[in-house]
């Protein structure tokens, strides 16, 4: 069974690279997965730079009805990856939360949205203006608080 703080951290670190997917911060944020995945080895950099590269074509080449769909196709493949690479090498745990960080840092936020998530295994995100939810466990104290644009004031 995957522990609850390695599928919330995939989670999170899934939903950080695909918000950056097809952005202006994307390449910042590309380079940085492509040395986590590449782990110093420049076959894996060339594997993990080809299928970033295939997430930012995919939401670019997607019309405004199918992106979400993608973004969220996306996640969940990626939110593999992540903990298919952190139940190898768990050391690089860090380095993914630092990657998580600087991503939050250069993304633009979603206007009118906040999430709260508390106790472990439940990560919230929003993209978009949707909510996504994923519980790796049990599930307390979350609150979600969304504000479509024009109603806040």
């Amino acid at each position: 069974m995957v522990e609850e703080w390695l599928s919330a951290l995939s989670m999170s670190g899934a939903t950080a690279l695909v918000t950056a997917a097809a952005t202006d911060s994307w390449q910042e944020v590309r380079a940085g997965f492509r040395r986590l995945f590449g782990r110093g080895d420049q076959n894996r950099e060339h594997l993990a730079e080809r299928r970033l590269d295939e997430v930012a074509t995919m939401i670019e080449q997607a019309d405004e009805t199918a992106r979400e769909e993608v973004r969220e196709a996306q996640i969940l493949a990626w939110r593999t990856r992540l903990a298919d690479l952190l139940e190898e090498r768990p050391d690089q745990a860090e380095e993914l939360r630092t990657l998580i960080g600087r991503a939050e840092a250069v993304l633009p936020q979603v206007e009118g949205a906040g999430v709260t998530a508390m106790d472990t295994g439940s990560v919230a995100t929003t993209n978009s203006g949707g909510i996504n939810v994923a519980n790796t466990g049990t599930m307390r104290d979350v609150n979600l608080h969304h504000e479509p644009r024009g109603l806040a004031e």
